[in-house]
């Protein structure tokens, strides 16, 4: 599967502006069928739904968000992602573009401060989760009938 987004990200003295104009899934193939899965359009299906996830995303962030308001105890996880990145750039209709990738690693965190930082997330932010993730099923639920 082929993930093809555009990803627009700027920072600003700790303020953080996200928009995502646009997001495609392609070449979604079936690998490991173990629960009878049926014959669908994958990528259009996926691309739905990446395509809500898009705009509850752009919606969230029509205001800039401020990293000093997060918890200090789970700023590793931001300093992780961005500790190593790896930045291509190449040039493309008058605009040179940064290729980037990184990877993340919680080895830093014991099993238990993991849960502690994963419940109070939960704790803060279930209800989102709880409505982002239903707004999806209907909308599959729609798409699949």
């Amino acid at each position: 599967m082929n993930v093809n987004a555009i990803l627009n990200v700027t920072e600003d003295n700790y303020y953080v502006y996200v928009n995502i104009p646009s997001i495609y899934i392609s070449n979604t193939k079936i690998v490991n069928d173990k629960v009878g899965m049926l014959g669908r359009n994958y990528d259009e299906l996926l691309t739905l739904f990446m395509g809500m996830a898009q705009e509850i995303i752009n919606e969230q962030f029509k205001t800039p968000y401020d990293f000093r308001s997060l918890d200090p105890s789970i700023m590793f996880f931001i300093t992780s992602v961005f500790r190593n990145p790896r930045i291509s750039p190449f040039y493309l209709d008058n605009f040179i573009y940064l290729g980037i990738s990184y990877q993340f690693d919680f080895a830093m965190m014991t099993h238990a401060e993991k849960k502690v930082v994963e419940n109070r997330m939960l704790a803060e932010h279930g209800d989102k989760l709880t409505k982002v993730y239903n707004i999806a099923m209907d909308h599959i639920q729609k798409v699949l009938a």
